[in-house]
C-alpha cells in the first residue's frame, strides 16, 4: 500500500491520528500528526512533521491488541516453555539454535524460539485469557495454581510497535503436561529447570524479550517475595503484584 500517498489526501492537524488498513498478520500502521515529529511528508494541506508506529491489533482489526505471558512452574520447580516459530529469528544466522535439557540436545530449528506459554487476549477477561492460552499451548489438566500477577502491563516500544503485554507466574499443584499440541501450527512443551533458563538467556539461546526475557525477572522477583515476606508485602502496597489461588479450567 502506496501510504505516503494516501496522506497526500488527508488534511494535517496536531493530534491527528490515522490508522491505515492493515497490511500484514495482526499488524497496521498508524500516523500521528504532531509538530514534534520525527518524519514529515506531503498532505492535503502541504509538508508537515508526523510519528509513523506500528500496531498489533486484535484479529478482526478492533482494537489494539493486548496480550498474556505466563510463567507455569511445576511442582518440582521445572518452568514449562514452548517452542514457537518466529520468521523473524532468520534473518540472524548467528543466534544459537541449541538448548539442553537434562540428557537432550534440542535443535529449535531455523525459525524456532524458546518462551513461556501466552497469546492474544480476545473477547475475554485478561485471567481466562492467560487459562485458556496456558491450557492450550502445555496441555495441563484442570487443577488449582497459586498465582502471582505483575499489575501494570509492559507496554513495548520498541522500534514504535504499540502493544500491551500482561504477565504471570502460576505455581501448579499437577505435574503433567503434553510434551507437543497442535495449537498454533504445533509446539513443542519443554521442562527446563530454572539454572538451565538462566543459561538459555545469557547464551542468548534465548532471547525475546515480550514472551521470555520479561517474565523470567518477574519470576524471579516472585521467588524472591516468596521467600521474604516484607518484600511481598511491600509490592502489595505498591500495586505491583496481586495473588490468588485459582482453579485453572477449561
Amino acid at each position: 500500500m502506496d501510504w505516503k500517498g494516501e496522506l497526500k489526501r488527508i488534511y494535517w492537524e496536531e493530534g491527528l491520528r490515522i490508522q491505515l488498513p492493515p497490511n500484514s498478520y495482526r499488524t497496521a500502521a498508524t500516523v500521528i500528526c504532531a509538530h514534534v515529529g520525527r518524519q514529515r511528508a506531503e498532505f492535503a494541506n502541504g509538508v508537515f512533521p508526523y510519528f509513523a508506529l506500528v500496531q498489533i491489533i486484535r484479529p478482526d482489526g478492533s482494537s489494539i491488541m493486548e496480550g498474556n505471558n505466563i510463567i507455569p512452574v511445576l511442582p518440582d520447580g521445572r518452568l514449562l516453555m514452548i517452542v514457537e516459530q518466529r520468521p523473524g529469528i532468520s534473518f540472524f544466522s548467528d543466534q544459537p539454535r541449541v538448548v539442553s535439557v537434562g540428557n537432550r540436545q534440542i535443535d529449535l530449528g531455523a525459525y524456532g524460539s524458546l518462551e513461556f506459554p501466552g497469546g492474544a487476549v480476545d473477547a475475554e477477561s485478561i485471567i481466562c485469557a492467560l487459562f485458556r492460552e496456558l491450557q492450550e499451548e502445555t496441555g495441563i489438566e484442570d487443577q488449582e495454581a497459586l498465582l502471582f500477577r505483575r499489575l501494570p502491563p509492559l507496554y513495548p516500544m520498541i522500534a514504535n510497535v504499540i502493544g500491551r503485554m500482561y504477565i504471570s507466574v502460576a505455581y501448579l499443584s499437577n505435574a503433567k503436561f503434553t510434551d507437543y499440541v497442535e495449537s498454533d501450527g504445533g509446539l513443542r512443551v519443554l521442562a527446563l529447570h530454572p539454572s538451565d533458563v538462566r543459561t538459555c538467556i545469557r547464551n542468548g539461546v534465548i532471547t525475546s524479550g515480550e514472551t521470555a526475557v520479561s517474565g523470567w525477572h518477574f519470576y524471579q522477583e516472585v521467588e524472591q517475595a516468596r521467600l521474604n515476606r516484607g518484600f511481598l508485602e511491600e509490592m502489595q502496597h505498591d500495586g505491583y503484584v496481586s495473588v490468588e489461588t485459582v482453579k485453572i479450567k477449561r
